[in-house]
């Protein structure tokens, strides 16, 4: 595979990882969001290609099976919390910050379950599996920061509704997970 298509590739698997955190930026900031959130995606992006890779075509088609339904749980789990925050929570202690502990592991794993498929393509076609690695966690970082300060623009311009519509588009990218 030449740069161009790894790279066209790396935009494709960072998608879920751009509306993930556009959903998250229309929500309350915490600090060290940003580069958790970054730093995770991109390296979950950047290591799932590389398991699957590994674990061989066995694996990955039992993966097939389900990994839509887990990743579109996630998101709906998210976005679900999205709304009670967005309509109901008053007091900044009810707020919860995604970006920590076992949420930040579990939206990590459901944004790059994609690569963990992709990772069998790089070894059927013979890719530079560590290059296309590489290049898959730095778009998916890259696209994670710039969901989070679109969100936040987003959010500062039109208040704390946007959350609601975060979380719809969280929905959406669940729904459509759910159809596959």
């Amino acid at each position: 595979m030449s740069f161009l298509e790894i790279f066209i590739v790396a935009v494709a698997l960072a998608v879920d990882a751009f509306c993930t955190a556009l959903g998250i930026g229309v929500g309350e900031r915490f600090p060290g969001q940003s580069f958790r959130l970054s730093f995770h995606f991109g390296l979950f992006q950047a290591a799932m290609p590389i398991l699957g890779w590994a674990v061989g075509i066995q694996v990955v088609e039992f993966v097939r099976a389900w990994d839509h339904w887990l990743a579109g749980g996630i998101l709906s789990a998210l976005a679900l919390q999205l709304f009670w925050e967005a309509l109901y929570a008053k007091a900044e202690h009810e707020r919860t910050d995604p970006s920590r502990g076992l949420k930040l592991i579990s939206l990590s794993v459901a944004t790059s379950l994609d690569a963990l498929a992709m990772g069998l393509v790089f070894a059927v076609v013979n890719a530079p599996i560590l290059r296309a690695c590489l290049l898959i966690g730095v778009v998916a970082g890259l696209a994670t920061l710039a969901g989070l300060r679109l969100g936040r623009r987003l959010r500062r311009r039109f208040g704390r509704w946007l959350q609601v519509g975060g979380a719809l588009l969280l929905l959406i990218v669940a729904y459509r997970l759910f159809q596959i």
